[in-house]
This record gives C-alpha cells, structure tokens and sequence, in this order.
C-alpha cells in the first residue's frame, strides 16, 4: 500500500504525487482521516460532518486516481480517524464522550456505504493526555477502561454482513443517519 492523503488537502501536492508515483502498482491507496484539528463550534457541527466529508474525501481520491493513475480502481484504506487530529486541541475532552462515539459510528458507515476496503480507529489504547483526553477505544491508565468509541465496533458487528439501501425523512447533516443491515435471510438491522 501507498500512504497519502486526501490529493486536495494542502500538503504539498503530496497525496497526487504518491498516486502518480505509484498508482499502476500499488495494491491500497493508504490516508489518514481526521475531523477536526481544532475543536468545532459544537456537538452539532461535529456530528452533522460525517454525512458531508466522507463522500468528497472518497470522491477526492478517486478523481486523482482517474488523473493521476489512468483511471484505475485502487482500493482505499484509512488506517487513522478520529475526532481530532491532534489530542492536544481537544481541551474539552470530545475524543473521551458518546459524541466521539456517535462520530465514530456514522464515519464508520460512510466509509462503508463509499466502499473503504480497511477503516482502523486511531487507536486502540493510547494513554491520556495532559489535558484529560484520550485518542483510544481503551483507557490505558485506567486499567483498560472502555471509552464510548469502543461500543461504535459491538454495534456495527451487529448489523450484519450486508449493508442494505435504507431512507429517511430525517437529514442525516442536521439530524439522524440511518443504516440498515442483513444479518441473514430473515434477519434485518438498524443502525
């Protein structure tokens, strides 16, 4: 795999050199995806981006692909997302509150709905920070406590191994997302 990042984000043009570079053999195209650097205005803010930023980040990369690799479909892992990219924005503690864990779980199902063939939280166990918080699904200073986040993985290991088309009359940017699964012929889920 090839790590880049989203080829619009301002690094230098890294992200469309990487696929220009290695896009006829690379097996992955690799990014890291994170929310915020500094803490949004509010929860709602935070938790309406999900629906919103996925989709272009996805469309980003696979327009460079189209540019930068002759139009090959390479698969798209993100091996770090999290609320924050830097924990020492987080002044508030987000990263340790069911809000990160709602992020978390409506990130996780747009990086399935936009096909994301690998998605892995940054991190597992990661030790509090000065300021109180934490990236981590497990509290490492606290005998492996488990943070809000952790439970976004029981659930989504309940939807099944189908993700089906679902609608809503809620807006997913302002209000309620909604994914629904197929655990077995006779078995549907809601998320």
């Amino acid at each position: 795999g090839a790590v880049g990042v989203t080829p619009s984000s301002d690094y230098n043009n890294w992200g469309n050199e990487v696929i220009a570079a290695a896009g006829a053999t690379m097996d992955f195209y690799d990014i890291h995806e994170y929310g915020y650097f500094n803490a949004p205005a509010g929860y709602a803010e935070a938790l309406a981006q999900p629906p919103s930023r996925w989709p272009t980040t996805l469309n980003d990369v696979r327009s460079a692909f189209t540019t930068q690799a002759g139009g090959r479909a390479i698969p798209i892992g993100v091996t770090e997302y999290n609320l924050f990219s830097g924990q020492d924005n987080d002044n508030q503690q987000w990263m340790t509150r069911a809000v990160n864990a709602l992020y978390l779980a409506d990130s996780l199902g747009q990086m399935i709905q936009q096909g994301v063939v690998m998605a892995n939280q940054w991190a597992l166990a990661n030790g509090r920070a000065g300021n109180g918080t934490e990236y981590g699904l497990l509290h490492e200073d606290n005998n492996y406590y488990r943070s809000p986040q952790y439970y976004v993985y029981t659930l989504w290991s309940h939807v099944g191994s189908q993700l089906l088309p679902v609608t809503s009359s809620f807006n997913a940017a302002s209000q309620l997302s909604v994914y629904g699964g197929r655990v077995d012929a006779n078995t549907f889920t809601l998320l």
